[in-house]
């Protein structure tokens, strides 16, 4: 990602404003704290469900889960800073209701490369793109992982790992 991990945290954090990099919400509002009502469009239809924000770890990680007794996906986006003003992002999505996984992890991708184009075009953030990382295999507990970025040559442990 083309951006200081603190940035892109910050965006992020921004949840009335990521139906403008999310596909298929429509909206997000804020319900109380920690509290988050979604509206989205999926297979042709509305679908509504509240998350409940459970991490929140400025510039590195953030985690919403459905909310009690609300249908809905968990998600986890963790930030590595990778310095040069770049960082790399991943998002690990759990329990898709109705979804493909395939799908899903096209849409995420999609997702993760508007947000690369919205840094790419802000000075001060931005840094020179990065090319796209080869695919991640997905993590045992999610049903989909999907990580941008760009990783050093040198980066420590094997490449598919460093994606």
């Amino acid at each position: 990602m083309p951006a200081a991990a603190h940035a892109v945290y910050d965006r992020l954090t921004r949840f009335e404003e990521l139906p403008e990099l999310l596909e298929d919400v429509q909206e997000v509002r804020r319900a109380g704290a920690g509290r988050l009502q979604w509206t989205a469009r999926r297979g042709g239809r509305v679908v509504r469900w509240e998350t409940d924000v459970v991490e929140a770890v400025i510039g590195q990680r953030l985690v919403w889960v459905p909310a009690p007794g609300t249908p809905g996906e968990s998600v986890a986006v963790t930030i590595e800073e990778l310095g040069d003003a770049s960082c790399r992002v991943t998002l690990s999505v759990t329990g898709l209701p109705g979804e493909d996984r395939e799908e899903a992890r096209g849409r995420l991708e999609r997702d993760l490369e508007r947000l690369r184009d919205l840094f790419s075009r802000i000075p001060g953030d931005a840094a020179p793109p990065a090319p796209p990382p080869p695919p991640l295999p997905t993590a045992p507990d999610a049903d989909v992982d999907v990580a941008l970025g760009a990783v050093p040559e040198d980066a420590p442990g094997p490449p598919a790992q460093r994606g």
